[in-house]
């Protein structure tokens, strides 16, 4: 069952602010992170080992928090998926959201590489205020 994101995680994720993903077991990794609607998305490369393990195992959880008061946080679970497809467009998003500045490429080799999370929440949690 898919579930909608409240506004408070919307707002989480539009600021930006980073996303510890946790996928198989006892991998975690902070991660840039955007939304389209109630979807989110992060870009990494196919060898990395949260592409790995999505690929066996879909099921995912997505932590934000507030950099200035992390004690206002979301949790978001899952189903993740990879795709191929508009990986280095989303990319240049992202930087631009976190950095102010175009994604450098420094490895041309390595971009062929690159792919998306999706997330699809079927559960979200919201603690905490904003201020």
């Amino acid at each position: 069952m898919t579930a909608v994101l409240p506004e408070a995680a919307r707002r989480l994720l539009d600021a930006p602010e980073f996303a510890v993903l946790a996928t198989g077991e006892r991998h975690q990794c902070v991660m840039w992170a955007g939304r389209e609607g109630d979807e989110l998305f992060m870009v990494t490369k196919d060898f990395r080992r949260q592409a790995r393990d999505i690929a066996s195992d879909p099921r995912v959880s997505v932590l934000l928090y507030q950099r200035d008061r992390p004690q206002h946080y979301a949790r978001i679970e899952g189903s993740a998926r990879i795709e191929t497809e508009g990986a280095a467009a989303l990319m240049d998003r992202l930087a631009l959201a976190y950095t102010g500045a175009p994604h450098v490429v420094t490895d041309p080799a390595q971009e062929a590489s690159r792919v998306v999370i999706r997330v699809t929440p079927d559960r979200v949690a919201v603690y905490g205020s904003p201020r």
